[in-house]
């Protein structure tokens, strides 16, 4: 996830970037933070779909937080804006944007906490992305997309519906991330979306479009169990 915070006043936006990251490390999953210390510099470098939630402080410098979002939102209207502000007094605001909540300084865990649980509730299945860096460049890949992924030679390929990633992102990094989307690592070279899962043998998964990911020895009743606990759980919620 790529998220960005907008504070002038550097101990402040240390601060948050400390509580976002220690909540990421807690649900063992990774982010980018981009910092801004101006408006000016924020909105000049925003791109539609370039951050997922944007942290912004009610006042940067001079400009009204409020101002800056209304300028965000004629770009982006679906990014999640989250207002930072030392009063309570303009929460009434943060309305005419959409704003997804306002923490009020010094940010604590249980806000941080408070703004991912209402951003998961309000974004369909299917909509999260992971961010890995390709040829250079940092990239959005959506995860209902990817089918699987492998490693060799310390290059890591993301086998998508309808594109092939290479990234050097260790495959134990997009573990991390994608397990709670129901990724499986099947083997030390091959991490697989469950979902796509067609049927499996003793030592294959045989996926819905006729590939295959092979299955760990070791462990290759565990990893099986898995994937059938992941199937009944599915059964269950449909």
């Amino acid at each position: 996830m790529r998220i960005a915070i907008c504070e002038d006043y550097a101990p402040d936006a240390e601060h948050l970037r400390q509580a976002v990251g220690a909540y990421f490390q807690a649900m063992q999953l990774t982010c980018v933070v981009d910092d801004f210390a101006t408006a000016g510099t924020f909105v000049g470098s925003f791109l539609a779909g370039k951050y997922e939630v944007i942290f912004l402080d009610i006042y940067i410098g001079e400009e009204s937080g409020i101002d800056v979002a209304k300028r965000i939102r004629q770009m982006d209207s679906d990014v999640a804006i989250v207002f930072v502000t030392s009063s309570p007094d303009f929460a009434l605001d943060g309305f005419s944007v959409n704003a997804l909540h306002y923490l009020v300084k010094p940010v604590s865990s249980k806000g941080i906490h408070e703004t991912f649980a209402r951003l998961a509730k309000l974004r369909p299945e299917g909509s999260q992305t992971i961010t890995v860096i390709s040829n250079r460049m940092s990239m959005e890949i959506p995860v209902a997309t990817i089918l699987y992924a492998d490693i060799y030679s310390k290059l890591c390929t993301i086998h998508c519906q309808n594109q092939e990633v290479k990234t050097y992102t260790p495959i134990d990094e997009l573990e991390r991330e994608l397990v709670p989307f129901g990724f499986l690592r099947s083997h030390r070279s091959y991490l697989v979306n469950m979902r796509f899962i067609d049927h499996f043998d003793e030592e294959h998964f045989f996926l819905k479009n006729g590939e295959s990911v092979l299955i760990r020895q070791i462990h290759r009743a565990e990893i099986k169990k898995k994937y059938m606990d992941y199937v009944l759980q599915r059964v269950r919620e449909s």
